[in-house]
């Protein structure tokens, strides 16, 4: 059965082949005999993973006593994290804004300090809330014998809200209307607000600009997601029929449509270049 990840339908709008040869490279490479190239991880993902570990830290603590916890005890998680989410990457790609594993440690420390000072103390939870309700919460929904799978980073009164880390903000829309919609197939109502706390990946020495906070139209989101999830669901079975790699249609003038990004650049799946 395969999956398909809410995080993935931001790629799959800019680029379809390029998510597809991300999520489904049994389908795309044993089964249908395509040769991909090599994963490569870059830095800001281990970043992200830190982070995002460091807030669930911060956050449960809240929810179970009330009051935020001491600021270090979430960075020593977020890095304890980072760090161990590079040990088991074998390839990792700096760039010019976390030039090494230091640098990136000193990133996240910026991330948690500024999100337990910008955002933390204004998020409400439920009276007794259950900790993997509100979470980092993992659901899945069985659609058309296909997995809808996702991790919800937050779920407080009435709302969803993501972390994103990245160094430039890309529209969310679609991955938040996901997660709207695998929260209401748990049985949530409808969210009233979808929104995004950006931490960006900044130099270090450079003045840290701050939490940015964006909120996503509800309905919108919901309907554009659906149908991608739908529309990937109708690929696969296309693809799996046929073997053509044209049923992901392709973005050749995507900025990620490079070597670096994609592990169908310059391959047989995607011959654009």
């Amino acid at each position: 059965m395969e999956t398909i990840r809410i995080s993935m339908l931001q790629s799959s709008v800019d680029c379809c082949r390029r998510a597809a040869s991300g999520q489904f490279q049994k389908l795309i490479g044993d089964d249908a005999g395509y040769a991909l190239t090599q994963e490569r991880t870059g830095v800001y993902t281990a970043m992200g993973t830190g982070a995002h570990a460091g807030v669930q830290n911060m956050l449960i603590h809240k929810i179970l006593h009330g009051s935020l916890n001491n600021v270090q005890e979430n960075i020593d998680m977020a890095i304890w994290e980072y760090d161990k989410s590079l040990q088991e990457t074998p390839d990792v790609l700096y760039d010019n804004i976390t030039g090494n594993q230091d640098i990136g440690r000193l990133q996240i420390e910026q991330f948690v300090k500024h999100y337990q000072n910008d955002v933390a103390p204004f998020l409400k939870f439920p009276e007794n809330a259950d900790p993997a309700k509100h979470i980092e919460r993992h659901i899945v929904l069985q659609l058309k014998g296909y997995k809808v799978s996702g991790h919800i980073d937050v779920t407080p009164t009435r709302s969803i809200c993501d972390t994103k880390t990245g160094k430039a903000l890309r529209a969310c829309h679609t991955q938040l209307g996901g997660y709207a919609n695998l929260a209401v197939s748990d049985g949530d109502e409808k969210p009233e607000q979808l929104i995004v706390h950006h931490l960006p990946r900044v130099s270090v020495g450079k003045p840290y600009p701050g939490t940015t906070t964006l909120s996503y139209p509800v309905d919108f989101c919901m309907n554009e997601a659906w149908y991608i999830i739908n529309q990937l669901i109708r690929d696969v079975e296309n693809f799996k029929a046929s073997g053509n790699p044209a049923c992901f249609q392709a973005n050749p003038n995507s900025m990620l449509c490079n070597e670096k990004y994609c592990r169908a650049y310059g391959t047989k799946f995607c011959e654009y270049h």
